[in-house]
């Protein structure tokens, strides 16, 4: 089992993030200590939390980092219930000192490795610090103890990777997250030319990873390169993985060796006919969704410029290259601007209102008003349960003009029905007079 335990001043910083996570139900809380649950949904439960860590400390004396924001990560192998978690959460803080702290057990299911977040503050009730030397050794001890109590499979002491590097989208939910992108980073520049460190993102972004540059210390040193996986949206969803942790170290000082060899061996015969091809593509594609589908059929991958939306990069698998073309990124920026059904990004373009639409719509809100008179006829009580409002509404004025008699008055109705009878009387009468 793996220990993090992060130091901080504000005790708000752990609970918003925490309580976020459980907001986008990504994660739950597991269990409390000197601290009672509301008993209904809160606006705003990192204040109402805040409350019981606060006595604690206003009573502090020294402490520089007094809050606790701890990460216990089990092996993922280990298939633990709610009920193990949380003994193990508990036996842990009991080891470590903070047996009689407030603190707040969280259970995050986030990634795939089921992992716990605890907050905390050191401060005793004497407003002094819990074993404030050596907290991490202790720790330690701890999370050892815990394995041979719980019978837990523990970690390996260093990443090592085994046989062949297995090349694939790199998923930040899986536990295997630094040899994820170690297949990634180290298989790619041996088979892609890339000449800028823009296009080298660009190949990364299609097996969702980023780059982060590093800077040139001297001209025999190079800062690390720092990844970070993406999530299904390119944003960016783990902690760093520096370049020094992988298997081949591709640092500043490699990646720009890299893209002084992709340089010259650049072929202008190669670019110009991968260019005609797109702009071919380009001028017979109908929507934007067709270009793209148009390239990956000739094995080219069209990938965005993360900052920058009007530049494109063009990964070519055929020919193992990025390319990036100036005068197409004009063309298929226009596009995107001025051609409401090429462009993809659906909010930049007015989309016109169907006008059976529009008459539903003012229907609904003359019946809006007058809703709660309505009433449904005795056989459609399901509809109450099937139906949302709005269809309620229309619903029920149908079988409300079905079953309902007419706007009249019932006394003349009445009048009429009564001259309709005498008439016949009288037709009768004769008839049997003759």
């Amino acid at each position: 089992m793996v220990v993090r335990i992060g130091k901080g001043i504000d005790i708000l910083t752990p609970l918003v993030y925490n309580q976020t996570k459980v907001d986008n139900k990504s994660a739950c809380i597991l269990g409390v200590n000197k601290i009672a649950l509301p008993l209904y949904d809160l606006e705003n439960a990192s204040k109402y939390f805040y409350r019981y860590f606060e006595p604690y400390l206003l009573k502090n004396q020294r402490a520089v980092t007094p809050v606790r924001h701890i990460s216990l990560n089990p092996n993922p192998v280990d298939k633990l219930d709610d009920l193990t978690l949380l003994k193990i959460a508990r036996a842990y803080m009991e080891k470590v000192g903070y047996k009689h702290q407030p603190y707040i057990i969280y259970k995050h299911f986030d990634l795939k490795r089921i992992h716990l977040h605890i907050v905390s503050v050191s401060i005793n009730n004497h407003g002094y610090q819990i074993k404030p030397y050596f907290d991490f050794i202790i720790a330690q001890n701890a999370c050892k103890e815990l394995v041979k109590e719980f019978n837990l499979t523990d970690y390996t002491k260093k990443y090592k990777v085994e046989k062949d590097l297995d090349l694939k989208v790199v998923d930040y939910r899986e536990s295997n997250l630094t040899q994820q992108i170690d297949s990634v980073v180290s298989s790619l520049p041996k088979y892609y030319k890339f000449v800028d460190f823009d296009a080298y993102n660009a190949i990364l972004q299609l097996f969702k990873v980023k780059a982060l540059r590093g800077k040139m210390l001297s001209d025999d040193k190079s800062e690390p390169v720092m990844y970070r996986a993406l999530d299904h949206n390119n944003k960016t969803a783990s902690n760093i993985v520096s370049s020094s942790k992988l298997s081949l170290k591709v640092d500043t000082g490699f990646l720009n060796k890299h893209f002084k060899e992709s340089i010259l061996s650049v072929d202008l015969g190669v670019d110009n006919k991968v260019s005609d091809q797109i702009k071919s593509y380009l001028s017979q594609s109908k929507n934007f969704k067709h270009f793209e589908k148009l390239l990956k059929n000739q094995g080219i991958n069209l990938v965005t410029h993360s900052e920058d939306k009007n530049r494109f990069y063009f990964v070519s698998h055929k020919y193992r290259r990025v390319f990036c073309f100036s005068d197409i990124d004009t063309q298929l920026s226009h596009r995107l601007e001025n051609d409401p059904f090429f462009n993809v990004l659906l909010e930049n373009t007015k989309k016109k209102k169907d006008p059976l639409q529009e008459l539903v719509q003012h229907r609904y809100d003359q019946l809006n008003k007058e809703f709660d008179s309505l009433r449904v006829h005795p056989s459609f009580d399901f509809v109450d349960n099937y139906y949302n409002a709005y269809n309620k509404a229309e619903f029920v004025c149908f079988f409300n003009f079905l079953f309902n008699t007419p706007s009249e008055d019932l006394s003349h109705q009445q009048f009429e029905s009564l001259k309709k009878k005498k008439k016949r009387k009288k037709k009768e009468l004769g008839i049997s007079l003759t």
